[in-house]
Order: C-alpha cells, then structure tokens, then sequence
C-alpha cells in the first residue's frame, strides 16, 4: 500500500510534535523537582535528622547536614567529601570488603584555612544478618537475605561488610555508627536487610600522623647504627696488615667484615650434605606460599566466589598440605645437630655452652626484627593499619616475655607475639632435649636411646588421644575460616602449636644426621664395590656393617627405581592427605594418620637423602646440591623468619578490594620472596653472622681462660712436683757421691 507525499508530512510533523511534548516536560521535571534530583540525600538527611542524638553528637549532625546540603549546590568542598564514599557492592559475589578513598578523605585540601572542616575516615564493621545452617538450597525468585545468610562448604560467608566512610571530625563513633546505619538504608543492600550490628573500631584523623618515639624507637635506632659503624669499621679494619694481631677488640671488631660475612655464604664444606641445600629452599618457598595465599586472601577479595570455585575444583586444597615443611625443618635441625655435636666424634662438649649459643641463635634475629620492624619502622597508614598491625603490636607489649622465654606456644598462643615464632620455640625446645639426650647417650647408650625412644612413642599416643577426644584439631581448615582468623583456626591448634606433638620429625632428623655422620658419605660413595667385594668373601665384619653393606650395594643397583618409589611414596602421601582433609572418616582411622603423618613424612625425607648421598641416582643429587642454592639456604632462616613480617606491611597499608587471581596470587609469591631475600641479606650481614662469631669467641675465650687457669694450676703442681723431685733427686746423688767416694777409697 502506497502513502501519499500529504501524508507522510502529516506523519513526520505529529512525531515531532510528540517528541517535543513527550520530551521537554521530562527534562524540565528533573531540573525543577529537587526530589528527583535529590531524592536519596533529602531522604538520608530526614533520617539522620529523625535520629535520637544526645547533647554532644548536635554538632556532628549539624556538620553532617551542612555537607549533605552543599553536595546538593555541588559545592567543592561538601562533594570532595562525599566523593571519597561508596555505595557497597559485590556482595553476594563474596567481597566483604568496602574501603572507598581513604587517602581522598584524609588529604583534604582544606584542613588547614578550615580546620572546622577536618575530616576522618572510618571503618564501620557491619554485620548484615545471622548464619542460617539450615538453608542449603537458594530460590532464584525468593528473597535476597536467604542468600546472604548462607555459609558455603567451605565457609564462605555473605553476612559481614566492612564500609569505609568520611565523616567531619568531630564525630564520636557512635556518632558514626548512626551515619552508616542511615546511608545503609539508603544502598540496595538496605532494602534486602532488615536489622544490621554495626561497630566502629575506630577513626583515623586528617593530620595526625604524630610518630610514638618510645625506648623501642631509640634502641632500634642503635641498634642500626652500631651495626652499620661496626661494619664499616670491621670490613676497613682487616684491611691493614699491620693490624692484624691478636688483640680482643680486633678480633671482634673482624666479625663485622661485610666480605668474610658473605663469603660465608656461599662457602661450601667437605662436611656439608649438599643435597639440604635444595630441600631447604624448596620448604621455605612452600611456606611462603601457603602464608601468601592464607593472610592475603583472608584480607578479603571482590570475587570471592572466585577463590571459593578454585577450593570446591580441590586442587587448591593441596596447598595446605605444604605445611609439612614446617616439619621439614625440623627434621634438618635434628639433623644438623647432631653433625655439629659428633663433629669432633664422641668427645665431651659442654652442654650449657652449646644450649646457649643455640639460644642467642635463635632469640637474636627474632629480637632484631620485632624491634625494628614494631618500633623503628613507620608504616603508613591504611584503612586496615588499626587492625591489623595495632593487633599484633598489641600482642607483642602483651607477651613479649613469653617470647623470650621461648614459652610462646604454651602460653596463650592465639595472642602470642609475632605468630611465625611459635616454630622457633618449638625448635629451641626439641634442641635442648635432643643436646641433653645427646650428652648422656656418650656417658650411657641404653640409657640414651631410652631417653629418645620414650618421648617418640608418647607423642604418638598423645596425639592420636588428642584427635580421638577432639576431632576438629586433627586437621588445620583449608578454607574461608583460617583465613579470616588464623589466630584461632591455627594458633588456637594445641595439635599443631605444642613441641611434644612434633618430636618424631626431630628425632627422625637426629637418627639421620647420626648416620650421615658415622658412616661419612665421602667415604663410602667411592668404597660401595669394596665394601661388597668384602663382605661376600668372608671377612670379619660387624653386624652393623653387613646390613649397611648390603643396603649400599642395594641402592647402588636400584638406586633409580628406589627414587621412582620414592616418589609414589611421597605423591600417595600428598594424595592421603588430601582425602583425609575432604573426605569423612572414622575418628579412630583419623587419629592413626595424625599420629603417624609427620613421622611417615620426615622418613620419606630421610630416604631422599640416604639416596642422594649413598646412591647412584642421576642428575637429582646434582640438582638439589647445586652450589647455587648454598646461599639461599643459608639465607632461608631469615626468609622464614621475616616473610610473615612482609605480608603484614603489605596488608596493613592496603587501600583496596583484592583480586583473586592465581597468576596474580603467584606474582605476589614471588615479590614476597624476593623482598625476604633481599632484607635477609642485610639481616645475615649486619645482625646475624657477626653476632654468632661474637658469642663464638666470647664462649670460646672464657673456656680458653678456664683452660689457662686450669692448666697454670696444673702447671704449678707440677714445678712444685718437679722440684722436690729435683731435691731428691739432688740428695740421692750426693748419697751416690758420697757412697762412690767411700767405694773408691776403699
């Protein structure tokens, strides 16, 4: 059908005239109905003015008002304000967190020319509604507040919000508390929730950033500044060839040369098991990794839901299986103590000297750290600084004597200083027994081997009593819950925190160094074929050395289909452990895992080594061995030590919502390694090498002056023997004389 030229003009001026008319009133509505254009913030400012406010909270309100009042007239001032918040979102995708702009709020420009105007920023704690363990199925068409009341396998929760927002300085947080209720109601988040729990913790001011400089703050000081100036003066020192004597203070002032302290890392023993060297680096990285993914996703992220798919894929649960390394390390303190006490083979060692030097080897770097990294150190300030960083500093002026006590894992371990600490006692402790047990195994070998063998088995038996009166310490949570408070998940784990539970490792570690260390891989990798020849044409050997024989010439045949079983070994191990942690089991069959993963663990370890030095095995001695590794596993304590304080500066200056990303998860893996290394270096250089040839020569002259007093003793006993035996024997020859005179003359 064809319209006509009249017709299509009629229709062309009727849509225009519609367009206008449909058009102008809707623009015109919006620029001349202010409830429209400002329908929220007259809503929020009737409530905030309906509110019960007391006497004091009046000139808070009338701030409060005043802004809301000039960001409707779009003035500067009121709007930077206001510009810093923001409306919750990602909720229900699993962020929990809300930070707005905290630097926006607190650089205000104005602070000064207006300080009636100061603003401050804070943190309101928002609890939306209550856990209900009863809803497993979530209706698309129903309600939202049945979704955020969900708690997920593995524990992810939609019920907490923390909301970052900038209110004038003179309000109090109860003050606070009302604002954030109000501007709650406003969001969309405020219609799905009918009753919220909000606390304030606290507020950060605009302009005070005044540093406390305590007694903490100055010794650090020194602390740094002696080292330096020792170091300078140490490595100008040695230098000189005609200072080079004997003298006390040059021998001490030599520990602070910066080349002999790094030439001390790289250097390389005859008597060192090359094949540590990999495995220690290799256990450091895997704690990295898991405290890296354990305090930085449990800072929060935006796409919870993310991390939470990648825990329910499983494969992100075998993270939490590197925590064996912890017992790794174990197992090479045990070991390595006992190749320092049978260094000089079963000659007597003093048994005070040797604990306390393991002591100051131990409590001086933590010491070094905890002072300048809690008093020198000022970290700026973030949304979180408060509480994260002001938890820990709080449980350090609480517990610092519990640290030096090395008690940390005993007494109050969810509140103990500095959490990383507790291996360290844990270590101390295994390290006075394991010296103790030791010495009386050269005074006495049963007696000795009682002394091991007895707590061995009753760490067994306790921890499978432990598991069997209480399930839930048997295995730490791989999930949202140790992540959002690793103080009671994991520090609260009397399992996983007390030394008695751990001693098997060590021991295990202590039977292998006394191996390693009787039958010297040195010697015997090159004598295997002569040992065999030997021993099968009938020459008189131990007992003892048989067996031993036999196993040599036993890993020198199979040396590679030992290690492939090895390796099934320690993939069936990881795969056990994996069902233990997802799978439900019976109590009994839990706590015979418990009781026995650890000792199965560090026998794996030990079989690995015996493999590496007493086998044939290609290129995996070689790889773990590689000298390139000698540095950085010596280097491992202090990255071990100071890598948890690297995350905590890292999350308490965050100023925004995370990503969970793996890719993004592994860069921050890597930037948290590379920093510990770099600051261990200077940990190593300046504090810890120079302090352990110090206490060296300090034991080590007060023994050589016993020895002299001891020896001038001895020495004047002797001259006092000597001469009266020259007396006598002055008086038997003048006897003699006397009698060859008489004999002569007659």
């Amino acid at each position: 059908m064809k319209i006509s030229a009249m017709k299509q003009i009629i229709l062309v001026v009727c849509f225009f005239i519609l367009g206008n008319i449909s058009s102008v009133p809707a623009v015109e509505n919006i620029k001349n109905n202010p409830v429209a254009k400002y329908g929220h913030l007259n809503i929020l400012r009737e409530d905030l003015q309906s509110l019960e406010w007391g006497q004091e909270e009046v000139p808070c309100l009338t701030l409060l008002v005043k802004i809301l009042q000039n960001v409707q007239n779009s003035t500067l001032w009121a709007t930077w304000i206001w510009d810093s918040m923001q409306t919750p979102g990602g909720q229900l995708f699993g962020s929990s967190n809300n930070y707005g702009n905290y630097d926006e709020c607190l650089e205000f420009p104005w602070e000064k020319v207006h300080p009636a105007l100061r603003t401050q920023y804070c943190l309101a704690h928002i609890h939306l509604a209550k856990v209900d363990s009863g809803i497993n199925d979530v209706d698309l068409f129903g309600h939202a507040q049945n979704y955020i009341q969900v708690k997920t396998k593995y524990n992810l929760k939609f019920n907490t919000l923390r909301w970052g927002v900038c209110t004038p300085a003179v309000c109090k947080p109860h003050s606070v508390n009302k604002f954030v209720g109000a501007l709650f109601r406003q969001s969309h988040l405020g219609l799905a929730v009918d009753k919220l729990n909000i606390s304030i913790n606290g507020c950060d001011v605009a302009g005070d950033t005044e540093i406390a400089y305590d007694f903490g703050y100055y010794f650090s000081g020194f602390l740094i500044t002696f080292s330096i100036v020792s170091t300078l003066l140490g490595t100008i020192l040695v230098k000189y060839e005609g200072l080079h004597t004997s003298s006390t203070g040059l021998v001490y002032a030599k520990a602070y040369d910066i080349a002999r302290n790094l030439g001390s890392l790289v250097n390389i023993t005859p008597n060192d098991v090359h094949c540590l060297f990999g495995i220690r680096v290799i256990s450091a990285i895997l704690i990295v990794i898991v405290h890296v993914g354990l305090l930085i996703n449990g800072m929060g992220v935006f796409n919870g839901i993310v991390l939470y798919k990648d825990l329910e894929d499983k494969w992100l649960l075998l993270i939490s299986t590197a925590v064996i390394a912890v017992d790794t390390f174990l197992f090479m303190s045990g070991f390595l103590l006992v190749k320092s006490l049978l260094a000089n083979g079963f000659k007597s060692f003093s048994l005070l000297k040797f604990i306390v030097k393991r002591y100051l080897r131990l409590i001086w770097p933590l010491v070094v750290v905890l002072f300048i990294g809690f008093k020198f150190l000022h970290i700026p300030r973030g949304p979180v600084k408060s509480e994260i960083f002001g938890k820990e500093l709080e449980a350090c002026n609480q517990n610092w004597w519990t640290t030096l006590l090395m008690i940390q894992n005993y007494v109050d371990p969810e509140n103990m200083c500095y959490p990383i600490s507790w291996s360290i006692a844990c270590d101390f402790h295994l390290t006075v027994f394991g010296t103790i047990g030791t010495w009386v195994f050269m005074k006495n070998r049963k007696f000795g081997l009682l002394m091991f063998l007895i707590p061995f088995i009753a760490s067994i038996v306790l921890q499978a009593s432990t598991v069997i009166s209480n399930p839930e310490t048997a295995i730490l949570p791989g999930d949202f819950r140790s992540m959002s408070n690793y103080r009671k998940y994991i520090l609260g784990n009397k399992l996983y925190m007390y030394t008695h539970y751990r001693t098997g490792s060590y021991f295990i570690g202590m039977a292998t160094g006394y191996l390693i260390t009787m039958y010297d891989p040195v010697k015997y990798r090159n004598v295997i074929s002569k040992l065999s020849s030997l021993s099968t044409s009938g020459e008189n050997f131990a007992y003892s050395h048989c067996i031993l024989t036999y196993c040599f010439v036993f890993l020198q045949k199979l040396s590679i289909l030992s290690f492939i079983a090895l390796l099934a070994m320690i993939l069936g191990f990881f795969i056990l452990d994996f069902i233990m942690q997802t799978v439900d089991v019976n109590v009994f069959m839990m706590a015979l895992y418990v009781s026995l993963r650890r000792i199965v663990w560090a026998t794996l370890i030990s079989i690995l080594i015996v493999l590496c030095e007493y086998g044939t095995l290609p290129l995996v001695p070689g790889l773990l061995g590689w000298s390139a590794w000698a540095p950085f596993s010596r280097l491992s304590f202090g990255v071990f030590l100071l890598h948890v304080g690297v995350i905590l500066f890292c999350t308490s200056t965050i100023r925004s919502n995370m990503e969970y990303h793996v890719w993004h998860t592994v860069l921050l893996m890597m930037g948290v390694t590379v920093a510990s290394c770099i600051i261990s270096l200077l940990l190593w250089t300046l504090f810890e090498e120079p302090m352990r040839i110090l206490v060296t020569h300090a034991l080590r002259d007060r023994n050589k002056k016993n020895t002299e007093e001891v020896k001038g003793h001895q020495n004047g006993k002797n001259s006092k023997n000597m001469e009266i035996q020259t007396n006598k024997n002055g008086a038997c020859e003048k006897v003699n004389k006397k009698y060859k005179t008489n004999v002569h003359r007659r």
